[in-house]
């Protein structure tokens, strides 16, 4: 049951207006929709693009100025930066409309959570939550928490250490380079190399000395890319499924594009996967605190599932879990952050987001390109035979959205429930789906490959 869960949120947000920050319009759009629903008595959204989908005309929509970067890690950045740093206009129209500055503001997941023109940011995570995100201190934190993870070492971006490294860890299929969080929070697989070659070794020093310091040095794990959620309370810890994350390859690049809840997870690997972020739950409550959600991310390998990072935030496959349930989980986070009493137990939650889950499944892939579109587009498909077709949205099975982004454009491409197909991985029809749409808009997104499951 989430109904003691969503009227805990609805006492809580109906306390004051709102001011939703984020760097896409339409996303804010949406987290405002939700906030309104929820009993809030005003909301304003402040943005820096347009982004990709629908804007609600009945919502008020502040633009920052206009913000450009290349890249997606160097877009969100320049986002958080300008949303940090507003300008004298735009805190004008704040003030304006919220005068008495009873507002609160609500802000990414990945964000720092400073306030938004003088209003306080809503669930913001303590500095010491914020620094789970680096993937170079995590192993220790997992190893700490009991878990099996694969070889690693952390050292200085200094060729000679990486190569020794290297030589000690690699399996016969190079290794994969993290970096760490100096330059501020990195996601995506951004800051994520894989080098089998000098050459390709030399270009990611290169670009990691721009940025990092240190690295988190591991073997390749061949294997599906997949991720768990567990979400701490003050009672308990509440565990969900795990699903697939859309990781793509090109050449030796990896390319995220969000998650699926379509895939079955084949046990033992499914419960070894619950028990292990169960543990790392309970650990990160009886050492930091830790309160809200956060992943637990690695490869199912032959050997199994080995996890390779920790999100101290909600991530891209938990949407999945709940598409279509009702259930505001980030605004859920942000109140367990916050200390907010939620009404409900840990193992209410579960119940509830397993039951769900098991039978609505959902997926998307979003990808962030250099091509920046002058309108939006959207395109209603279904695919016939391997051949995609356009249709009416009625009987689409895939909505695609091409929409602007602050590193350029955004695809988004939403699959229907009737178009997963419930078991086997979704990223090998959906490398091939993307490929389709993106010569259809004429954006290149380059050979995407997917990863393959053990055995």
């Amino acid at each position: 049951m989430i109904v003691p869960f969503v009227e805990a949120l609805r006492a809580e947000v109906a306390k004051t207006p709102w001011i939703v920050a984020v760097d896409a319009a339409a996303f804010g759009c949406r987290m405002a929709r939700s906030l309104l629903d929820l009993g809030a008595p005003d909301v304003l959204v402040v943005a820096c693009t347009p982004g990709a989908g629908e804007l609600d005309p009945t919502i008020r929509t502040v633009y920052t100025a206009d913000v450009r970067a290349e890249g997606m890690m160097q877009g969100l950045r320049a986002a958080e930066a300008a949303l940090d740093t507003l300008s004298d206009d735009v805190v004008a129209a704040i003030d304006a409309w919220d005068p008495e500055r009873r507002a609160r503001a609500w802000r990414a997941f990945f964000s720092t959570g400073g306030p938004v023109a003088g209003r306080p940011t809503f669930g913001a995570r303590p500095a010491a939550w914020q620094a789970l995100e680096d993937k170079t201190v995590i192993d220790a934190v997992l190893e700490a928490a009991g878990l099996q993870v694969a070889p690693w070492r952390v050292v200085p971006v200094e060729r000679d250490a990486v190569q020794a490294a290297r030589e000690a860890l690699d399996r016969g299929d190079g290794v994969v380079l993290a970096g760490d969080t100096r330059a501020g929070f990195n996601g995506g697989a951004s800051y994520v190399r894989w080098c089998v070659t000098d050459a390709e070794l030399d270009e990611a020093l290169t670009f990691f000395a721009r940025d990092c310091d240190r690295l988190r040095v591991m073997p390749f794990l061949e294997g599906l890319p997949c991720s768990i959620h567990a979400f701490v309370m003050d009672d308990g810890v509440a565990v969900f499924r795990p699903c697939e994350m859309l990781v793509f390859r090109e050449g030796r690049t990896f390319r995220y594009a969000a998650a699926a809840s379509s895939w079955e997870c084949p046990e033992p690997a499914r419960s070894a996967m619950r028990s292990a972020v169960r543990r790392v739950a309970e650990h990160l409550s009886s050492t930091l605190g830790y309160r809200g959600m956060f992943t637990l991310d690695g490869v199912l390998t032959v050997d199994g599932f080995l996890p390779t990072e920790l999100n101290p935030r909600v991530g891209a496959a938990f949407a999945m879990l709940v598409d279509g349930m009702g259930l505001d989980h980030q605004t859920l986070h942000f109140a367990a952050i916050a200390g907010v009493p939620l009404g409900g137990t840990p193992q209410e939650l579960e119940d509830a987001v397993l039951a769900w889950s098991a039978d609505h499944r959902a997926g998307r892939a979003g990808l962030v390109v250099p091509t920046r579109p002058t309108e939006q587009v959207v395109l209603h498909l279904a695919d016939r035979d391997g051949v995609l077709v356009d249709v009416t949205p009625e009987d689409a099975g895939l909505v695609a959205t091409f929409g602007t982004a602050t590193a350029g454009g955004y695809l988004n491409v939403r699959c229907t429930p009737e178009a997963l197909p419930v078991g086997p991985p979704l990223a090998p029809l959906m490398a091939g789906w993307l490929r389709t749409i993106g010569a259809r808009l004429g954006i290149d997104l380059g050979d995407l490959r997917a990863a393959q499951p053990p055995g």
